[in-house]
C-alpha cells in the first residue's frame, strides 16, 4: 500500500489512541503536530521529483557538451589540416608541382577515390586537364583529348555560377544533363562527384573535381571544405602561373639579347674591315705616296682620319661587348710589364690633353714590375677611364697615380671635371650609362667605355669603383691581381 493510500487510516488509529492515553485534552495538539508531519512529507515528494528531473537534465547536458566537443574537435582538426595543406601548397613556385599537390590533398581532405584539376583556357571557353590522383593512365589520356566546355559541363557550370556542383548520383541524371564529361566518369566507375570552381577575384582560373565509386554525394561540411580549400589554393596557382610566365619571358629575352648581341659581333666585324681599309688609303694619301697633295685637301682629310678613328673606336666598342655579352670574349694572358703599359697610355692620351689645354701627370711606384694578364685588354681599361676623365674635364688636369700594393696593382685616375650627381654615381658602369643628360648632349659618347672597363677589370679578377663630387672632379679606383689565372676569372 502505497504511503498516501494509508494516511486516512493512519490518522484516524493514532487520535483515537491519543484521546485513550492522554485524555481529551491533548488531542488537538497531537493533531496539529500529525498535519505537520504530513506537510513535510508531501514536500519530501516533491524535492525527489525535482532532484530526478535536476539529474535528467544534467545528464542531458553533459551528453550535449560531449557531442560539442566532438564537433569543435572536429572543426578544429579540419581547420588545422587545412592549414596545412594550403602552407603544403603555397610551398611551391612550380606550377605542375603545385597542382599535383592540390589535387592530392583536396582527394584527402574529402576521402574521395579520384581527384581531377583542370585549368580554364579563356581563349578556348575549355577547361584543360592538368593533374589527377588515383587516375589511371589510360582515362587520363582520354580527360585530356575531351576538355569540358564552359558552357556543357558540371565544371562548367561551377564555373559560371560561381558555386559547388555537388551530384549524388550520376546515373539518376536527366538525359538531357548527361554530359560527355559525366559520361566518361560514369564509365570508368564513379557515380557521385563534386565540382568545386577555382576563382581569384573575379577571374576563373580553374576547378576541383572529386569523384567517389558509392552513391550520395558528398555531405555539406564536405562542400565547404572543398570550397574554402580552393579559395585558399587560388593564390598559389597564380604565383606559381605568374613565376611561369616570367620564366618563359626572361628565357625569351635571354634568346633574344643573344641573338643581338651575336648580328652585333658579326656586323661590327663587317664594318671594322671597311673601315680599316678606309683609313689605310686616307694615311697614304696623306702621306704622299699617290703624289704631291693640293694644300686644300690636307684638312678635310685630317678631318675624315680623325673621325674615321672614332667611328672604328666605336666600332671596337660594340664589337667587345657584343662579344662578352656573347661568352666570345677570352682573355689573352700573358707575362707584361705595367711601365710599358703607362707608358703607351701617356703617349696615347697625352695628345687628347693637350688638344683641350688640360695637364696630364703620371706618378708610379718603383716596385710595378711583372703582371700576368691580358696587357692588350688592360691598356683598353686605362684609356677608356682616362680618355672618359680628359673628355669630362673643362679645365685642370687629370692625375694617374699607380701603387704595388701586396699581390695587386692599384690604379687611381683623378680629375678636375664636372664630376657625377651621387644618384647616378652607381649607372655609370653599366651600358649606355651616361649620366646626366644635358652633360652627356655636350659631350659626346656612346656610354659604353666604362662598362667595357669593369667587364675586363672583372675578367680579371679586380674590381673597378668611382668617388665623384658634382663640379669638382672624380676619382677612379681600379685594383686587379699582379697574377690572373687562365680562364680570367680571378687571382690563382
Amino acid at each position: 500500500m502505497r504511503l498516501h493510500n494509508a494516511i486516512p487510516s493512519l490518522c484516524s488509529v493514532f487520535c483515537q489512541s491519543a484521546r485513550f492515553y492522554n485524555g481529551p485534552s491533548n488531542y488537538s495538539f497531537k493533531k496539529n503536530r500529525f498535519n505537520a508531519w504530513l506537510n513535510v512529507s508531501g514536500n519530501a515528494e516533491d524535492f525527489n521529483r525535482m532532484a530526478t528531473r535536476l539529474q535528467e537534465a544534467y545528464a542531458e547536458l553533459e551528453q550535449k557538451v560531449v557531442v560539442r566537443t566532438q564537433a569543435l574537435e572536429q572543426s578544429l582538426n579540419e581547420v588545422r589540416a587545412l592549414g596545412e595543406t594550403i602552407q603544403a601548397v603555397s610551398a611551391s613556385l612550380d606550377l605542375q608541382k603545385v597542382l599535383q599537390t592540390i589535387v592530392l590533398r583536396a582527394t584527402q581532405l574529402c576521402q574521395s577515390d579520384a581527384g581531377l584539376i583542370y585549368r580554364f583556357d579563356e581563349r578556348a571557353q575549355e577547361f584543360r586537364f592538368r593533374a589527377g590522383h588515383l587516375l589511371r593512365p589510360e582515362f587520363i589520356g582520354t580527360l585530356e583529348a575531351a576538355p569540358p566546355n564552359l558552357r556543357n559541363s558540371i565544371i562548367g557550370r561551377a564555373g559560371v555560377t560561381g558555386d559547388p556542383q555537388n551530384i549524388f548520383d550520376l546515373s539518376d541524371m536527366d538525359p538531357s544533363e548527361s554530359l560527355v564529361f559525366n559520361t566518361l566518369l560514369l564509365a570508368e566507375g564513379y557515380r557521385s562527384i563534386l565540382a568545386v570552381p577555382i576563382i581569384q577575384g573575379d577571374k576563373l582560373i580553374g576547378g576541383i573535381v572529386l569523384a567517389r565509386r558509392g552513391v550520395g554525394g558528398y555531405s555539406g561540411r564536405e562542400v565547404d571544405l572543398l570550397r574554402t580549400f580552393a579559395n585558399g589554393c587560388s593564390i598559389a596557382i597564380e604565383h606559381a602561373h605568374l613565376f611561369l610566365e616570367i620564366g618563359e619571358k626572361n628565357t625569351a629575352l635571354q634568346l633574344a639579347s643573344q641573338h643581338k648581341s651575336q648580328f652585333l659581333a658579326n656586323m661590327s666585324h663587317e664594318l671594322r674591315t671597311p673601315m680599316n681599309a678606309i683609313l689605310g688609303f686616307t694615311d697614304l694619301i696623306l702621306d704622299g705616296i699617290y703624289g704631291n697633295l693640293d694644300e686644300r685637301l690636307h684638312r678635310p682629310l685630317e678631318q675624315l682620319q680623325t673621325n674615321g678613328q672614332h667611328l672604328l673606336r666605336l666600332i671596337n666598342d660594340v664589337l667587345d661587348l657584343a662579344k662578352i655579352e656573347a661568352g666570345r670574349l677570352e682573355l689573352n694572358v700573358d707575362e707584361y710589364n705595367v711601365d710599358e703599359i703607362l707608358e703607351a697610355l701617356q703617349a696615347t692620351a697625352h695628345p687628347l690633353a693637350e688638344t683641350k689645354g688640360l695637364t696630364l701627370r703620371v706618378s708610379t711606384d718603383s716596385q710595378l714590375g711583372y703582371c700576368y694578364g691580358d696587357s692588350k685588354r688592360m691598356f683598353q681599361v686605362l684609356i677608356n677611364v682616362v680618355g672618359n676623365a680628359i673628355k669630362f674635364t673643362r679645365y685642370g688636369g687629370v692625375e694617374i697615380v699607380v701603387a704595388a700594393v701586396d699581390s695587386e696593382i692599384h690604379y687611381t685616375i683623378k680629375d678636375s671635371g664636372v664630376g657625377v650627381p651621387p644618384e647616378q654615381l652607381g649607372s655609370i658602369f653599366e651600358e649606355f650609362g651616361r649620366g646626366d643628360p644635358a652633360l652627356a648632349k655636350e659631350f659626346a659618347g656612346t656610354g659604353l667605355g666604362l662598362a667595357i672597363a669593369k667587364r675586363f677589370v672583372t675578367m680579371h679578377g679586380g674590381r673597378i669603383w668611382a668617388e665623384s663630387k658634382l663640379n669638382v672632379g672624380s676619382t677612379f679606383h681600379i685594383v686587379v691581381p699582379r697574377r690572373t689565372n687562365e680562364a680570367g676569372a680571378g687571382p690563382k
